[in-house]
């Protein structure tokens, strides 16, 4: 856990390995080499002098040539030996690397994921509050009549949720995610062509400005309403058009769209 919590710490030691195999392998190196050149001139002091057989000189002779056989091919194998190591703690740095970024990556996905994925349930969350308005708006006023008291209640609530979408517009808007900035398939619905960042916020810029409208209806014309009897539905268009079919057309269907928009990018494979 401690070596995880410094990640500066591993990475100063990766950038160290290389330093510690090239003083090593130069001590080898050298090492060997002073073994080899001390045989060497062993070999020709010692074989200088035409030693006959089983003489001392003889003798020596043949042990600085064992010896420097044994540093050249000692040098040799410590070579391969050395190249093979260095090799195999190059490969394992670049793996430990490669496996960092992608630990990196599954990171940022996650946090983009849960961002979108809160995005999304509370557009669902507001559309469905929205609805629940319009249901009891709609009871109430279904003798084709307004009474003030309702009128209030509800546009207040339906005001929340119209500055919500606002909110929620401007955070897609300005969304990190490179998810958002590129055209989405749509899947089976490719007829309709490809998704982008700009679909996403129209959507919420079409459902802003659809219950702007209705709320504006209600500060233009809450005064006629009487605090006492009611007003005519049919003198109220934009609220008449809320609880009518006009609903489906200009929030129902933009919302759809938000959905997919969001179940494309949330289902996108990590690659």
């Amino acid at each position: 856990m401690a070596e995880d919590r410094n990640p500066h710490k591993r990475s100063t030691e990766s950038g160290d390995t290389p330093s510690r195999w090239k003083i090593a392998r130069r001590w080898s190196y050298s090492g060997l080499a002073f073994i080899a050149v001390v045989s060497l001139i062993g070999l020709i002091i010692a074989w200088s002098g035409h030693p006959s057989s089983n003489t001392l000189r003889y003798e020596f002779a043949k042990t600085c040539m064992q010896v420097l056989a044994v540093a050249v091919f000692g040098g040799l194998a410590t070579i391969a030996t050395f190249n093979f190591q260095h090799s195999r703690a190059q490969e394992d740095n670049r793996l430990e690397r490669n496996r960092r970024q992608l630990e990196k990556e599954r990171d940022q996905r996650s946090r983009e994921d849960d961002q979108l994925r809160s995005i999304a349930e509370e557009t669902l969350g507001i559309y469905n509050r929205v609805k629940r308005i319009r249901r009891l708006l709609k009871a109430e006023t279904g003798d084709g009549t307004l009474a003030r008291v309702a009128y209030d209640r509800y546009m207040t609530n339906l005001l929340d949720e119209q500055l919500t979408f606002e909110r929620l517009r401007t955070l897609t808007l300005f969304n990190p995610d490179k998810r958002l900035r590129v055209p989405l398939d749509r899947g089976t619905n490719a007829s309709r062509g490809p998704l982008t960042s700009q679909t996403l916020t129209d959507s919420y810029q079409k459902i802003g400005q659809y219950l702007n409208e209705v709320i504006a209806e209600y500060q233009q014309k809450r005064h006629i309403v009487p605090e006492t009897t009611t007003a005519s539905l049919a003198e109220f268009d934009r609220l008449s058009e809320f609880l009518g079919y006009e609903f489906a057309k200009r929030l129902a269907h933009p919302m759809d769209t938000i959905i997919e928009y969001m179940l494309v990018v949330l289902w996108q494979s990590p690659e």
